[in-house]
């Protein structure tokens, strides 16, 4: 699978993908992950810590506490038996439909065309879903009260301006 430098950042910083074992970097600029692992998100490995992310950050964002992620607690049982058999399809199809479940509440819809198609392993499809919860994750963290965006510093150069110290 093939994908953009700013996913296989994001993947990276969350401790998913490394440079060592899972890339090659093509002329075009995107960034090849290594099959084994591919496959692992198939199989819904790795998916459950991003969507644990993302609900942290709805939680932040909104202050509020969101519980929606305590669903894929489902798919480790799932995935224990998938282990032998990698491309079991009928068990990826339950594990992605439980994945459906939570990627719902978030905004993210997988049909039944697109859970048919990632338990099929199309990798199209599962670039798609990781881009649509990065983008997703983008969103929040650009507008994170803690992030110190464009407002922020145009206050404070008014403040400055002003010769007014406070803290924001």
């Amino acid at each position: 699978m093939e994908v953009t430098p700013e996913l296989y950042a994001w993947l990276t910083d969350l401790n998913i993908l490394s440079a060592e074992k899972t890339i090659k970097l093509k002329k075009d600029g995107k960034v090849f992950v290594d099959e084994e692992i591919v496959n692992n998100f198939l199989n819904g490995y790795y998916i459950d810590k991003i969507l644990h992310e993302l609900e942290n950050l709805y939680n932040k964002f909104y202050k509020i506490k969101l519980t929606y992620t305590e669903k894929l607690i489902d798919i480790k049982i799932l995935q224990d038996n998938i282990k032998n058999n990698k491309n079991d399809k009928n068990t990826r199809n339950a594990i992605w439909k439980i994945i459906s479940q939570v990627t719902e509440n978030f905004g993210i819809e997988l049909n039944e065309e697109h859970i048919k198609k990632l338990t099929n392993g199309d990798v199209n499809a599962l670039f798609y879903l990781l881009n649509s919860i990065y983008s997703l994750s983008g969103e929040l963290m650009k507008r994170s009260p803690d992030k110190k965006g464009i407002n922020y510093l145009l206050i404070e150069f008014f403040l400055l301006f002003l010769k007014i110290k406070i803290k924001i």
